[in-house]
Parts: structure tokens; sequence; C-alpha cells
């Protein structure tokens, strides 16, 4: 059996004055022994529910290792926003020693959801 990757931190740093970049700072881990696929979603809606912002980092984890990275938003409007971000990811394992047969695994990491303001 492996082990999942997990999202280990979602920084969100709000800069509440218009329009001021806002900041999302992930810390993700692969703690099998196999290569991991993983894609992290932004979604931001504004407060008449539309979906201003989507964004996807997809990146493929080596066993064992960690990685950092940010995904950005400027807001258009002076507004509350909410942000949702999720993880999914798949990885291909071997079935059985000595066969050249595989099978795929897929799989979600928790949703994280959040507000903001801006001034």
């Amino acid at each position: 059996m492996q082990v999942a990757p997990t999202v280990d931190a979602i920084t969100f740093r709000s800069h509440p004055f218009f329009p001021s970049q806002e900041d999302f700072k992930y810390h993700a881990s692969n703690l099998s022994t196999i290569p991991v696929d993983m894609s992290v979603t932004l979604n931001i809606v504004d407060g008449n529910g539309l979906i201003v912002s989507s964004q996807t980092f997809t990146t493929t984890l080596a066993p064992g290792s960690q990685t950092k990275f940010d995904l950005f938003f400027t807001p258009q409007a002076k507004v509350s926003y909410t942000f949702t971000s999720n993880m999914t990811y798949q990885a291909t394992l071997p079935v059985g020693a000595g066969t050249s047969q595989t099978t795929t695994v897929t799989g979600t990491g928790p949703t994280v959801t959040g507000t903001f303001s801006e001034r």
C-alpha cells in the first residue's frame, strides 16, 4: 500500500487594499515510493456567484519529495470574494512482481475554502 500525496499547507495572505494581488502559497508532499501526478485547483468567486478566476497547478512529485508553489489573484472590483482550493492525484502502480501490468489509482485531497474582501 502506498501513501497518498498531501497538501501540507495552504497559506493565504490577504492584501485588502484594492487592487493588491492576493497570494495563495502551497506546500505539498509525496511520501510514497512511486511518482505521483498532482493537480491543485484554485477557484475564486465574486459576491454575485460568478467564477472570476480558475487556476490549476500540475506537477509530478518524485517519491519522497516536496514542492512549494504560489497561485495569485488580482481583484477586479472592491467586493467580497470566496475561494475554494482542492487537490487531485494520479499514480500508476505495478500489478504484482515480475509482470508488466499496471493499474492507475486516483484520489482527492481535502477542500479548503475561505473569504476575503477588498476595500
